[in-house]
């Protein structure tokens, strides 16, 4: 399922640069809980001559697995002499409000539920506001993916969505593309949803240790 969050590039330099010459079809694995600008990213990175994919597992696996066009990871393990090819990265939200309005409120929330395996079988929005509980498990989504692991055989990249699209060029230089001068930045531009605005202090009151925990993470984190 695709965010709303759009992008649009601008070349910063050196046009007579090709992505063929600086990425070698490298690949890589987008996730997040929804809503957090996993699409934005996925489509910045074909752009530029990346094979991206989009994921919304809930569990890392401890092997690294090629990605799906079913937003989940296949079966298949990633070769070891693929392994440096791939990054995977996960993006996340402080603005957590807005990830929920626009995944468990517009859209095929119950479908959504399914990609995120959820575990509350009683999740709604309407659940959420009246029980002030993560029905959605997003706290549990982020612990899943921001916590070191000593049996995954691959790194997480774990991206602030606030800080991405100022630091786009130090994120790329970390992620290993920083043998061009061609990084293109990101525009941001997002859908306007007034009704959020009525719920945004009850969402982010329940969600208040979990803020907190986002918000102390710097612009990227690897582990």
């Amino acid at each position: 399922m695709k965010n709303d969050t759009q992008t649009t590039q601008n070349d910063t330099s050196d046009t007579s640069v090709t992505s063929d010459t600086y990425q070698q079809k490298k690949k890589i694995i987008v996730v997040s809980s929804g809503g957090c600008g996993s699409w934005c990213l996925v489509r910045y990175f074909r752009s530029i001559g990346y094979e991206a994919t989009h994921i919304h597992s809930r569990y890392p696996p401890s092997k690294l697995r090629y990605g799906s066009d079913q937003e989940k990871f296949s079966d298949r393990v990633v070769k070891e002499d693929d392994m440096e090819n791939i990054k995977v990265i996960y993006i996340f939200r402080e603005n957590i409000e807005k990830s929920i309005y626009s995944r468990f409120v517009e859209r095929n929330w119950k479908q959504h539920l399914k990609h995120i395996e959820c575990f509350h079988p009683d999740a709604s929005f309407e659940n959420l506001l009246s029980k002030k509980v993560d029905l959605f498990g997003l706290e549990n989504f982020f612990d899943n993916w921001t916590t070191s692991s000593p049996e995954r055989n691959y790194k997480i990249y774990c991206i602030k969505y606030e800080t991405l699209f100022d630091n786009i060029v130090e994120i790329m230089n970390i992620i290993g593309n920083n043998s061009h001068k061609n990084v293109k930045k990101i525009a941001k531009i997002e859908t306007e949803r007034n009704d959020v605005d009525k719920h945004t202090e009850d969402i982010r009151e329940i969600y208040k240790t979990f803020i907190k925990k986002m918000m102390k993470m710097p612009f990227i984190k690897i582990v």
